[in-house]
């Protein structure tokens, strides 16, 4: 039933929520809906009009049958007649629930109308209430079947449609009648217009001339073109754009909590196609005439064209995107660059139309080979999109272990969170602005000088997980092993070492396990005593209750972002609008300022209420056994911003009280973080998130007896190119990208937040976490102490910073080439101990 809707009633509900959020960038919400109104108007009314000359046609044809056979050509019209009420009655059913979902329209007034979102109830009588507008609608469409109609017949029938759209419409928000109403409207403007035509072809004696015209050429209508044409439109925008989006990262559009193959999407996305060029589009078709089927041969053959040229020359990449089809950089085109893809349009689509009237074999042998092409690359598209759910559904379907985190009161715990993102100079920002902070880290230290030594997870995160051995230097020394082996060793060098020394061990989300966005827990399979399992998402059922799913916004979106690239460059920022899509019902963050958002980011959601769970999460015991615990969390890395004084999600989020108009920094002593750009708000936010969930469960710990005996270690992969503070290199690069957060409690250790200006870098959390507990650690795979002696060897860090952070692309024996830096002297804020090696 779900894709019936998306195929009749979708289609012409997506008409007026592109137009109402296109026009709705200019105009108010009223004039914004009236505008809506009248393009969904005019985009139907071509539809109704042939309808009414088709069926009085065919009406015309009934009276030449015979008295005997009479009965079969009344049949064949009464058929007919029963086609253009359905259509009414599918748009209004579109109407309608484009209104029930726009929730602008609740308490809009128009006119005497109180609320355009429910009937308009003027009359009061007794204890009931009359709708005016319906009897409007019904009164003025009386009039024009009788001026309009030639026939006892067809005036009869208009009247009976009248009345039964009336009844349909009766109990509907007011909105929905006035949206035919404006149809009605325009049908009165085409009624009189044909008459004036009428009367100025008599005053002018040409109202014969007609008959004695003489006879042209007729050109017949091509069914194939036509039809062939269809098939490509609806190919193109409703299959191959969006599978060629999945087929890039499958994984990112697959919700490990309720597992459905990516392309249950293109189902949906398919359905809208088939809606709006296919239904549609055919009963344009079918009703039509032969001289404006010819016509419709070349508009969609022109249409063809246009779509392929636009999406295959500027259209098919623009940059990363994420799995809520929103780009991370900013969509930017020069004019030139939409000049020639105007022109390339223009020219292209010329030629082709003189192919289609000169040399039609030609154009057919074209059309076929390109439609051809299309069906292929769909075959494979879906080939590798079910290839990649079949692998990630046997990694999901691999028994996970119980789903909790067992900590002793009385033995030793070690724990380290590995916090995504987190970035090293924001910290003390965030313990000063909230103090309670200062509490709940009770004996924590904070390393500012520390450094990573990649500016992206998958080269950031091995050193973290498993020393010296795998920063980007090393794993690339090691030529004749698969970066997914050496990642994976990196994931294992902790949970086995603690195992084999008796440690209880739990491992949550270990990052990109098996080279997988999902993380494949079948690493840890030859060590029975690890417990490994994934919390990522699993908390949907505590979201808001306006929280909007996901799901059903990518349902739509597919293919809404598939019909915007197949527009002009410089129409498709109107379509895209901020990886909104026009939506009116979507919890896609858009930021409409510095302090002001709308919608939720799912994926921060996804990350953020695992952490608020943590506690419940927990279990502390009393036996006198020792564990270890590995977390891997993404919040602070899925920036966005949220309701202050609290730092949570809210659908729409408002700061400006919170916020001088020029505040652009804030001062703690000598240190000084920017705060005017946007993003810089949003990864503030998002960080002081992550750290007050942290805290909360720290306290909870305190509650429990377990906090003393635990080792706490947290630290990011690590940072960001924010520009904070004045740390950008004169190559453009911020060192912020490589500064991440190291802080460290130690057991029984208790005071306010101290400071080490030790240099640090986030490959010492192995040292970190076994220093004291496990006597001389060495990695179980490569037989290398582990008390970090690399560091002290090392007369300076090379980093490495290389944009290609995608595993499907980046997956070879050895990282593709990028550039290399040199940290001397240890301290990272001081530029001048920055120099660049090459890109190699």
């Amino acid at each position: 039933m779900e894709l019936l809707f998306y195929i009749f009633i979708k289609p012409f509900m997506l008409v007026l929520e592109l137009s109402y959020g296109v026009v709705g960038r200019i105009l108010f919400t009223r004039s914004q809906l009236f505008f809506a109104f009248f393009i969904g108007a005019l985009l139907i009314l071509p539809l109704y009009l042939e309808a009414r000359s088709f069926r009085y046609s065919i009406n015309n044809n009934a009276k030449k049958y015979d008295s005997k056979k009479n009965w079969k050509g009344y049949l064949l019209s009464i058929g007919i007649d029963i086609i253009p009420f359905v259509c009414q009655v599918v748009i209004s059913f579109s109407v309608l629930m484009f209104v029930s979902e726009n929730q602008y329209l609740e308490s809009v007034n128009f006119a005497f109308i109180k609320d355009l979102s429910k009937p308009d109830g003027v009359i009061m009588l007794s204890h009931y209430s009359f709708n005016v507008l319906p009897i409007l609608y019904l009164l003025s469409n009386c009039v024009l079947s009788i001026i309009t109609n030639k026939g006892k017949y067809l005036r009869i029938v208009s009247l009976i449609e009248a009345v039964l759209m009336t009844v349909v419409i009766y109990k509907m928000p007011s909105a929905v009648v006035l949206f035919w109403l404006l149809f009605t409207c325009l049908l009165y403007i085409v009624a009189v217009s044909k008459y004036l035509l009428m009367l100025s072809k008599d005053k002018a004696g040409t109202g014969n001339i007609e008959l004695k015209e003489k006879k042209k050429t007729k050109r017949k209508p091509d069914y194939l073109v036509f039809f062939c044409g269809l098939c490509f439109l609806v190919l193109l925008a409703g299959f191959y754009i969006p599978t060629n989006i999945i087929k890039v990262s499958a994984q990112e559009f697959v919700d490990v909590t309720d597992m459905k193959n990516p392309l249950h999407y293109i189902l949906y996305s398919m359905a809208l196609s088939i809606g709006l060029f296919g239904i549609w589009g055919t009963l344009c078709y079918f009703l039509a005439e032969d001289k404006v089927k010819s016509l419709l041969d070349r508009i969609v053959w022109v249409l063809v064209c246009v779509a392929s040229i636009d999406y295959l020359f500027s259209g098919a990449y623009q940059g990363e995107i994420s799995s809520s089809l929103i780009y991370f950089d900013s969509r930017e085109y020069d004019f030139s660059r939409i000049l020639i893809s105007f022109a390339l349009a223009v020219a292209l689509s010329c030629a082709f139309l003189f192919l289609l009237e000169r040399k039609k074999e030609i154009a057919k042998l074209l059309f076929a080979v390109e439609l051809g092409i299309l069906l292929v690359s769909v075959i494979v598209n879906s080939s590798l999109i079910t290839k990649d759910y079949v692998k990630m559904k046997n990694i999901v379907n691999n028994q996970e272990d119980e789903e909790k985190i067992t900590l002793s009161s009385k033995g030793e715990n070690v724990v380290v969170l590995i916090m995504d993102r987190a970035l090293g100079p924001v910290v003390p920002f965030l313990f000063d602005e909230k103090p309670e902070l200062m509490d709940e880290f009770d004996g924590f230290t904070y390393y500012p000088n520390t450094v990573s030594f990649a500016e992206f997870t998958n080269t950031g995160i091995p050193p973290v997980y498993g020393g010296y051995e795998y920063t980007p230097e090393n794993m690339n020394a090691r030529a004749d092993e698969w970066l997914e082996d050496k990642h994976n060793e990196a994931l294992k060098v902790l949970p086995v070492l603690f195992l084999n020394n008796d440690y209880d061990v739990t491992v949550i989300d270990p990052a990109y396990a098996g080279f997988n966005w999902i993380p494949d827990l079948s690493i840890y399979d030859d060590y029975p005593g690890i417990n490994a399992f994934r919390l990522e998402g699993k908390f949907k059922n505590q979201y808001p209750n306006d929280y909007f799913p996901e799901e059903e916004s990518l349902k739509r979106n597919f293919f809404v972002h598939a019909f915007m690239k197949i527009f002009p460059l410089n129409w498709q920022e109107l379509l895209y609008d901020s990886g909104n899509y026009c939506d009116l019902n979507t919890n896609i963050c858009i930021l409409s300022s510095k302090y002001t958002q709308d919608g939720y980011y799912t994926i921060f959601m996804n990350q953020y209420y695992v952490l608020k769970n943590l506690s419940d999460l927990t279990v502390v015991d009393d036996k006198e056994e020792n564990h270890f615990i590995s977390m891997y969390n993404a919040t602070p890395h899925m920036e966005c911003l949220l309701q202050e004084p609290d730092y949570v999600p809210q659908k729409h989020v408002d700061n400006t009280s919170f916020h001088l108009e020029d505040d652009w920094m804030r001062s703690l002593g000598e240190r000084v973080l920017y705060t005017f750009a946007p993003e810089q708000v949003e990864f503030y936010h998002v960080n002081m998130a992550t750290f007050l969930a942290l805290g909360d469960w720290f306290e909870y710990l305190k509650d429990n007896n377990c906090y003393d005996n635990t080792r706490i270690i947290i630290v990011a992969d690590h940072g960001a190119d924010v520009q904070h503070f004045d740390s950008v290199l004169e190559n453009n690069l911020d060192i912020e990208n490589f500064l991440p957060t190291l802080m460290v409690k130690d057991f029984d250790t208790h005071g306010k937040l101290k400071e080490s200006d030790e240099c640090m870098t986030n490959a010492d959390v192995p040292f970190l976490a076994t220093n004291g507990i496990i006597k001389n650690p060495v990695n179980p795979f490569t037989g290398n102490l582990l008390d970090a002696h690399e560091k002290q060897e090392m007369e300076e860090y090379h980093i490495f910073y290389s944009m290609e952070n995608n595993l499907s692309r980046n997956h070879g024996k050895v990282l593709k080439e990028g550039l290399w830096f040199s940290l001397k002297g240890g301290n990272p804020y001081i530029l001048s101990n920055w120099s660049y090696l090459g890109k190699y």
